[in-house]
Formats: structure tokens, sequence, C-alpha cells
């Protein structure tokens, strides 16, 4: 960890659910809601079909599957800016481009990027923070004091995207 950890106060007793200030890609905001989660039982980040949607114009994805993105692995995409919580209990972060990519492979040279944002319509409008963002900056869930703390990481270094390649399946000789 490198830096202070910065406490931001949990806003509902559902779920780690903290205040969104903001979240803008290029200086634009893209979204309305106010309410996020922080989850690392999710893989991605997560927030409404429609802003999503945006988004992923923004970030040059194709839609591969309901809420799914895909991008080159290639591209460039831009970074996202996210503020939670408020007032002196407020974090600002970005996710880089970079680390919105989740490469994944068939084989070692068989391979695609997903974009490491989805679309999903839940009952009440929020974003999930998950792995994507926890994977960047160190995370405490903290519920004696009913928060979440967040710092910077020492060694932050997303240059090269690990891909995700399945394991074969053992063969046994007989």
């Amino acid at each position: 960890m490198k830096g202070e950890v910065s406490y931001v106060p949990v806003v509902s007793d559902t779920y780690w659910t903290v205040n969104l200030g903001s979240m803008t890609v290029n200086g634009q905001s893209i979204t309305t809601v106010h309410n996020a989660i922080v989850d690392s039982g999710t893989s991605l980040i997560v927030g409404p079909k429609r802003e999503v949607k945006n988004l992923a114009k923004l970030a040059g994805a194709t839609e591969v599957a309901a809420g799914q993105y895909s991008v080159d692995c290639s591209q460039t995409l831009p970074d996202m800016q996210v503020s939670i919580g408020s007032g002196s209990n407020k974090f600002d972060f970005t996710i880089t481009g970079e680390a919105l990519k989740i490469k994944i492979c068939v084989a070692v040279v068989i391979c695609q990027c997903l974009f490491g944002v989805a679309g999903m319509d839940l009952p009440e409008p929020l974003w999930i923070l998950g792995d994507v963002m926890m994977r960047e900056y160190y995370t405490i869930f903290d519920f004696g004091s009913n928060r979440v703390g967040f710092a910077e990481l020492a060694d932050k270094d997303i240059k090269k995207i690990d891909p995700i390649i399945p394991a074969e399946p053992k063969q046994e000789v007989f």
C-alpha cells in the first residue's frame, strides 16, 4: 500500500453501498446514479444497461451479448474517473483504460479482450465496483466502523495484460 487510506462511509446496511459522487470519461459524465456497491464477488464493473451502452460506445467496444462487450486488445481505451463518498470522506480515483481490458486466451495465440464494464439493470439503479476496480486499489472492508477504505497500491504496474488461459484437462496414461 502506498500513501494514506481514505475511508468512505457505507450509506446503506445492505451490501457495501457508498455514495457515488461522479463517474466521468474524457470529462463527460457517464452516470446519473448516486450509489455504488463495492463488491469483491463481482468480476467486472457493472452499471445500468443504458449508461454502460453509452460508455461502451465512448470506449469503442462492441456488444457481444446482452450487456457484455469486447474491445480490440491493442486499442487504447479512455480512463474512467470516479469519485465516491462526499466532503472529507471522499475518494477520487482513476481506472485506466488498460485496466478496463480483460484478456482471455483459448490458446496462447487465440486471444480476445473483454471490456471490464457490463450492463445490468437491477431493481435499484446502482453501479457495482467489482474486481476490475479492486485490482487497482487496496480495499479495506471495515465492518466495525461501517466504512470502506481505499489506498493506492504500492506496485501498480499494469502495462502488460496477463491473459487468462484455461487449464488443459489432464490426460491419464494407463
